[in-house]
This record gives C-alpha cells, structure tokens and sequence, in this order.
C-alpha cells in the first residue's frame, strides 16, 4: 500500500522534523519512526481488512 501526503501536510510534517531536529536530533528520529509508524500500522491494518 502506498500512502502520500497532502502538500500541505507534508510542509508541516518536514518543519516539524526541523523543530523536533533543533532541540534534539534523536527526537527528530523518533518522530520520524513514529510517523513511519504509523503507514506501517495503516498497511497491516489495510492488508488483514481486506483477507478478513
């Protein structure tokens, strides 16, 4: 499954790495992974929707 942002969304996505990354670039990563997370998450979830 491929998902994408908005435009939009994606802006406010990469200024919050920047945020996360000004303060603490482990943070950044971690917000990262989360994010990353999350589409696994939705992939799975979508996968197992669609066997069940």
């Amino acid at each position: 499954m491929k998902y994408e942002f908005h435009p939009e969304a994606l802006e406010e996505y990469r200024q919050a790495v920047l945020w996360y990354d000004e303060r603490e670039p482990t943070l950044a990563l971690q917000f990262i992974g989360a994010i990353n997370g999350v589409g696994l998450y939705m992939h799975f979830r979508c996968c197992v929707l669609q066997q069940g």
